[in-house]
């Protein structure tokens, strides 16, 4: 399957799905995706300064990631026009860096026809619809070159997903009325598919899913396979796939493929982990030099595994292997190399699932005087500290209660509390002082939605800031129940396609099936293939149809040229210089301490990886070229944030237990 193109003469940086809805029909190019990036809700301005505890962090936090992850894919599309659809004052400071003429603002759908004018599109007619019926119209409007207009005195429109199914796939969304289904429909366009709408699956519902699929596969349920079974019925129960060439759902994480049984190639993506740039990072990776290396990750957990073979695979056919292998795979390691070193594949082997840890209730104050009770489950990660006779604790929170109802829960919505509560709880939790005001009890059971990959020393939990020096890679987790928890550590941090598993894996099986997929991707360097592939060949084990991709069909790994050395050695430096420039001019002590750890990192994997000759080889190609003089730009890096209702808090460095 060829990847569409992306159409460079405007992209549509908005908050209004109906606004975004009725400009993306003036762009329909065939074979072409109109780039779109949702921009959150803030209620402070843009602020560099801004620091942990203030009233503006968790906007800034929030405005700035988001802002930067904009920025770079801009800078990789070069757009002629920045179309800024219906945003507030606000959120228009964090679109500072956008350059001056070539922004566009729109504020409503009056507007549309006299901004967009310059374009120049020509229709064939005009689509009338309701306003709530907009994003389901759109894909006709693209499909018959019309444009889209409101009028609430006409029929309900009704999509037909049917028409040009045979064409070529269908892309399935959980529909909302919201941003991500605007994607989807731009997305089935630029690749010739069929729209299907279907009914969400709120997020407060995954727990609920992740429970009945192991409730049935690992112990038997009947009862929690036909829950299961009755969740995606209720959705795609009426649709028709046997014509389709390959299905990409668009879900919260609800796992299709069950019970498509991988009759054709499904791939997924997350409708809450920024899917407008999943599928821009996707298209655009397809033409960016790769790094040519790949990350291998095994404590060795198990007698009879991959990682041996695999790197002996992916070495001789030229990937330049980074290898984290028994006591080297640590949780420093594996956190520095999965966020800062460059790579084109990060390959786990080992535990992972979910973890036990304690439950914590904690009474606050806010900042009205208002007593309020969090309750959350808390998991914690050792890592001894290199050099030091300390240990470095991680903690995660995952939130379960705010005054007595459920976290995520249309409820606690419902009660429309002020943004300082979430703010003051925030600071409340990150402090870590459990005293007078909060009890900690131990839980021996794995705790549910929690996450991790099994370490030499301890675990990690996947906080991670970015992946492979902020480059969007493929990521193979061959643990257990790697499908949904961790993988939103992995999406959100940029990687560009995830496979994971729904349940535990049988590790013969999960052997045979990492053998098979790479033995596939070396020969045809395809994703979507491969992991089809991958499936068919485990069809008559206990663990069919275990495996989960998040990611694109047309997606694939180049084949390497022999530049793999050169290019890692390229990227280090590049950082090197990236993240001193940031230690220099940021005023916060924090971020500054931060860059320091991070120069310690790559100055170590410069001196101890690569010789002289490379350094005096790469500096020859420099003096030749007139690019990779410019390498050294700066690019800033995104921050952490809230994601699915799990907050990473501060670490701590404590002295070793004797």
């Amino acid at each position: 399957m060829e990847p569409p193109k992306i159409d460079n003469s405007a992209i549509c940086i908005s908050n209004d799905p109906v606004l975004s809805a009725v400009i993306s029909c003036y762009f329909n190019k065939a074979d072409t995706y109109f780039a779109l990036f949702r921009f959150p809700e803030v209620k402070a301005p843009h602020n560099d300064a801004s620091q942990q505890g203030r009233d503006d962090f968790l906007s800034n936090l929030l405005g700035n990631e988001v802002s930067i992850q904009i920025n770079n894919a801009a800078a990789r599309l070069k757009p002629k026009i920045f179309i800024v659809a219906g945003l507030t004052d606000l959120q228009r400071t964090y679109l500072y860096w956008i350059p001056k003429g070539r922004q566009l603002e729109l504020d409503s759908l009056k507007e549309v026809d006299s901004k967009l004018a310059c374009f120049k599109s020509q229709f064939s007619g005009i689509l009338l619809c309701r306003k709530e019926d907009v994003i389901c119209a759109l894909l006709e409007a693209k499909r018959t070159n019309k444009k889209l207009e409101i009028r609430e005195d006409v029929a309900k429109f009704i999509p037909n997903y049917q028409r040009d199914n045979r064409q070529g796939g269908i892309v399935v969304t959980e529909y909302q009325g919201d941003m991500p289904s605007v994607v989807a429909v731009n997305y089935a366009f630029s690749v010739r598919s069929a729209v299907a709408f279907v009914k969400h699956i709120e997020r407060s519902e995954i727990h609920a899913v992740q429970k009945n699929i192991s409730n049935w596969k690992e112990h038997g349920s009947e009862e929690d396979r036909a829950k299961l079974q009755d969740k995606i019925n209720d959705r795609i129960g009426q649709l028709d796939f046997s014509e389709a060439s390959f299905a990409t759902f668009f879900t919260e994480g609800l796992p299709y493929s069950l019970y498509l049984e991988n009759r054709l190639p499904i791939s997924y993506v997350s409708t809450s982990l920024r899917p407008d740039l999943f599928v821009v990072n996707n298209i655009l990776y397809q033409d960016i030099e790769p790094f040519e290396s790949a990350l291998v990750f095994s404590p060795e957990e198990f007698e009879d595994e991959e990682t041996t073979g695999l790197i002996e695979k992916l070495s001789t056919k030229g990937f330049l292997i980074k290898p984290l292998i028994y006591r080297d795979a640590t949780v420093t390691n594996f956190a520095n190399y999965t966020e800062y070193y460059p790579y084109d594949i990060l390959h786990i082997c080992s535990h992972g699932g979910e973890v036990d840890g304690y439950y914590v209730t904690e009474r606050f104050t806010d900042r009205a005087g208002i007593d309020h009770t969090v309750e959350y489950e808390e998991v914690v990660g050792f890592a001894p500290v290199p050099g030091a006779e300390l240990v470095k604790v991680d903690r995660k929170a995952i939130f379960r209660k705010l005054d007595g109802v459920a976290w995520l829960s249309p409820e606690l919505e419902a009660k429309n509390l002020q943004s300082h509560v979430f703010e003051d709880m925030q600071r409340c939790v990150c402090s870590g002082s459990l005293g007078k005001n909060a009890a900690r009890t131990r839980i021996t059971e794995p705790i549910a939605t929690s996450c991790h990959v099994k370490c030499f020393d301890s675990i990690h939990q996947g906080n991670f800031r970015a992946l492979a020096s902020h480059s969007s890679p493929i990521v193979f987790n061959n643990t257990c129940s790697s499908w949904y928890d961790i993988s939103s550590f992995f999406l959100a941090g940029g990687c560009r396609g995830y496979i994971g598993t729904l349940w535990s894996i049988d590790n013969g099986i999960a052997k045979t099936a990492a053998e098979y997929f790479y033995e596939r991707l070396v020969l045809s360097g395809s994703i979507g293939e491969s992991f089809f592939g991958m499936l068919q060949s485990i069809r008559d084990t206990r663990d069919s149809d275990i495996y989960l991709y998040w990611g694109l069909p047309f997606s694939t790994i180049k084949q390497p040229t022999g530049k793999g050395k050169v290019n890692v050695l390229k990227e280090l430096l590049r950082a090197f210089f990236r993240w001193a420039e940031k230690a220099a001019s940021t005023k916060i002590d924090e971020v500054r301490n931060n860059c320091v750890n991070i120069l310690q990192f790559i100055h170590f994997e410069l001196m101890s990886t690569f010789g002289r000759e490379d350094l005096v080889g790469l500096e020859r190609q420099i003096r030749r070229d007139e690019k990779l003089r410019g390498m050294l730009s700066r690019r800033a890096e995104p921050a952490e944030a809230f994601k699915r209702g799990v907050l990473h808090l501060p670490s701590e460095i404590r002295p070793q237990d004797k």
